[in-house]
This record gives C-alpha cells, sequence and structure tokens, in this order.
C-alpha cells in the first residue's frame, strides 16, 4: 500500500499547480476517487503521469489555497484537506 497525497505549489514561471496522486491499495487500485474539478471558474490544463498522479496546473497565479474532500473508494470515508501554498 501507497498513501495518496495532494499537494499545491507555484513554479519557476509563477503557475499555481495542484499534484494529485489517489495512491495504491493493497490490491494495487487506487484508493482515491478523481478530484473534480467542475465546479471551479478557473483556467487550467492537467498532464496525467507514469505513476497515476496527476499535475493540474492553473493560469491564475494568485491561486493560493485549495480546499478539497478526498473520497476513499473501498470505504467512501471523505477526508477534508486545506493547503495553502
Amino acid at each position: 500500500m501507497f498513501p495518496g497525497f495532494i499537494s499545491l505549489y507555484k513554479d519557476s514561471n509563477g503557475k499555481v499547480h495542484v499534484y494529485f496522486f489517489r495512491g495504491i491499495g493493497d490490491n494495487f487500485k487506487p484508493i482515491y476517487r478523481t478530484l473534480d474539478l467542475t465546479h471551479i471558474k478557473e483556467n487550467y490544463k492537467f498532464t496525467e503521469l507514469e505513476d497515476g498522479a496527476v499535475d493540474y496546473i492553473f493560469d491564475n497565479p494568485f491561486l493560493s489555497t485549495i480546499d478539497c474532500k478526498l473520497v476513499n473508494i473501498f470505504t467512501g470515508e471523505t477526508e477534508r484537506i486545506k493547503i495553502n501554498l
């Protein structure tokens, strides 16, 4: 098992990134559901990485906080996370 995580950072070009790894359970399946960004009004693009993580890149350089709810696929339990840049 490898736990999932989410982070917020700004790159050298001033772009804000949300990096999300869904984790890997004992059965080699993701632990968390994918992020639902349908309510986000900011412009962004994303890149899916080889390890299954997703790097979301936002156009707004002033984005400084992300508040999200991670949902465990297996248990349905939720975890609210607020990350500041």
